[in-house]
């Protein structure tokens, strides 16, 4: 992990954990925008190599996320049909923080190219 300096350092922890599972559940939805979250944190525990005693345990969870294994599922998840099952009113937050949410009708998010960070820089 980056630290001031210009220095790396090894770091673990849930803190940590969590910002790399949110990009691979991003990049899980970007390939598979229709699925629901239980089917996305379905495919994060079942693609996960597993680390210690076998199966779910308190110290490494589902074990270690793979991104190209979550990935590579999501393409051949099954995904209902939105002819099956038309919209419905989003329901109330519960409270309970496991929820995806995210706009359906957005573009992709733009990316800065190479260029425009090192104009970027070069402006400071």
């Amino acid at each position: 992990m980056p630290v001031p300096d210009g220095k790396y350092q090894l770091m673990s922890g849930t803190s940590f954990s969590a910002a790399f599972v949110s990009g691979i559940a991003a990049l899980v939805l970007e390939r598979s925008p229709a699925l629901k979250p239980a089917q996305v944190r379905s495919i994060l525990t079942s693609t996960a190599r597993d680390l210690g005693t076998p199966g779910r345990d308190d110290l490494f969870g589902a074990g270690e996320a793979d991104a190209l294994a979550a990935v590579m599922a999501a393409t051949s998840a099954p995904v209902a049909s939105a002819v099956d099952n038309p919209p419905q009113p989003a329901p109330a937050p519960d409270g309970n923080n496991t929820s995806v949410s995210r706009a359906l009708n957005e573009g992709a998010p733009s990316v800065a190219s190479d260029d425009s960070a090192a104009n970027h820089r070069a402006a400071q």
